[in-house]
């Protein structure tokens, strides 16, 4: 194919990552159709590793008490329905990043998503990240009210909550040549697209 093919070409938006107007908002996650999963049993396997503390609330209540947390260190939060939830912290994060996520690099490891992914929900629950990929067992949500939603109808079994990649946690990873896990990079403002749609022929050219 020409180098000027139309095909060979994207279009491109660049900021300056040091503005303070750009943030990376997190994305949540549920847990649906994971045989054998109960509540119990996951926050018995969670605080053989971690200090976990419990509290009464809504899955609101446990996305504040997860950013709150995660001003002192990392946090992932979750709640099983019952108007309860559960904080995870990791006191010690080197040696528990060297010892359970070693198989990551160093770049990666230590991300909040990379702690939920990597040992909650494969290594506690069975979840692979090929299932991941797939699109099994997990759903994505933006929004606590749809997570509390889907969570009270029974449409997912559990609700996790996790702080977002920090602007420099995105920066170092890129610089590293590694890629960060999908639905990890919610950023705000976002770029209007779709508006405009063009037509991509075998014999267009971009001039040079």
């Amino acid at each position: 194919a020409s180098p000027a093919a139309a095909y060979e070409h994207v279009l491109m938006f660049l900021c300056n990552m040091d503005d303070e107007g750009i943030v990376i908002l997190p994305t949540h996650r549920g847990i649906h159709s994971v045989a054998g999963f109960t509540a119990d049993g996951f926050l018995a396997k969670v605080r053989a590793h971690l200090p976990v503390e419990s509290r009464d609330g809504s899955p609101e209540d446990a996305m504040r008490a997860v950013e709150a947390a995660g001003r002192d260190g990392k946090a992932i939060g979750w709640s099983a329905g019952g108007n309860r939830y559960h904080v995870a912290t990791f006191p010690d994060l080197p040696a528990f990043c060297d010892k359970f996520l070693s198989k990551f690099p160093p770049q990666l490891r230590r991300l909040d998503v990379v702690l939920l992914h990597g040992f909650l929900l494969e290594q506690l629950l069975g979840i692979s990240p090929e299932a991941v990929t797939a699109g099994l067992f997990v759903k994505y949500y933006k929004e606590p009210a749809k997570v509390a939603k889907d969570l009270s109808a029974g449409a997912i079994q559990a609700a996790f909550f996790m702080n977002a990649v920090t602007i420099p946690e995105f920066r170092d990873v890129s610089l590293s040549g590694h890629v960060l896990p999908q639905k990890s990079t919610f950023f705000y403002p976002k770029i209007g697209t779709g508006l405009l749609i063009f037509p991509v022929a075998a014999d267009d050219r971009v001039p040079g």
